[in-house]
């Protein structure tokens, strides 16, 4: 469990020192912050919603566009990416909820649009998805996605796969925990709990077995950001709001959609491979 609480905004720590869990506060204490997040703590801490919500609205839109819709193979990756780490900053102080571990709005399937250095699962999902580019006749790539469900307490990384033409699944699941020491909300620890191949259970590795605690930044109807233990950012976009075998659920994402618009079918490989290219 995490044990202790960052106050919300990257780069400031709680006064409330608990002991351990030092790693995530030297972090972001020393991560330079983009001269534009003064001015939206300003903008938040004014009495005018509505400059708030226009102000968040608009470096939302920004975000999404520099890190999914106009991030094209062969431009500047690494300079579309330092700017989607700017926007973030400059996002996270003006987050709508208030207690994000705690808020309903993140049970929901999320796409992997943007990752800081990659995790054990993240790297995994990497040479997947570059195997099925090298071996065709072996592996298709068709799906992945992070569902968060059961009152935001579990979570599901699931590849959708083909191998020699059979359908199958390989599923994490996790086990979430707000850390309840966190006046702000915004703290959980996440611990693997299985893995399946097929429908088969498989061994979790040592190195997979140990909790991890991340920060929900900013969490709304359309993105989630979270923060890993070193302050590394973690963009997801809102896929569906559904369960994923809820067949009765047909709940639009708009942002999820203009991303399929431009990338096809294929789009969960087209977004992990983005994800990656910032690592």
């Amino acid at each position: 469990m995490l044990q202790r609480c960052l106050i919300g905004l990257p780069g400031l720590e709680d006064k409330v020192s608990i002991e351990g869990g030092r790693e995530i506060a030297m972090a972001a204490s020393k991560r330079p912050r983009s001269p534009g997040v003064l001015k939206s703590i300003e903008v938040s801490t004014k009495n005018d919603p509505t400059a708030a919500v226009k102000r968040r609205d608009g470096l939302k839109r920004s975000l999404v566009k520099a890190a999914v819709t106009n991030l094209d193979i062969g431009s500047n990756e690494e300079k579309a990416y330092a700017t989607a780490e700017e926007i973030m900053e400059e996002l996270e102080p003006l987050r709508p909820k208030a207690r994000p571990s705690s808020d309903g709005s993140m049970n929901a399937k999320w796409a992997f649009v943007f990752t800081g250095k990659p995790s054990v699962g993240m790297k995994l999902l990497s040479t997947l998805s570059s195997l099925s580019k090298m071996l065709t006749f072996l592996i298709d790539f068709e799906d992945t996605f992070l569902e968060i469900g059961d009152e935001q307490s579990t979570v599901r990384v699931v590849i959708a796969m083909k191998l020699l033409g059979i359908p199958v699944e390989l599923v994490v699941l996790s086990k979430l925990l707000p850390d309840r020491e966190c006046k702000h909300g915004t703290m959980m620890s996440e611990k693997m709990e299985g893995i399946s191949f097929a429908g088969i259970q498989v061994p979790v590795p040592e190195i997979l077995q140990s909790p991890r605690t991340m920060e929900i930044t900013y969490i709304d109807e359309d993105i989630m950001i979270a923060r890993t233990a070193g302050a590394e950012p973690h963009f997801h976009l809102r896929e569906s709001p559904c369960e994923q075998d809820d067949e009765t659920c047909d709940v639009p994402a708009p942002y999820f959609e203009e991303a399929r618009e431009k990338f096809g079918d294929k789009i969960a490989q087209k977004l992990l491979d983005r994800s990656l290219l910032s690592a």
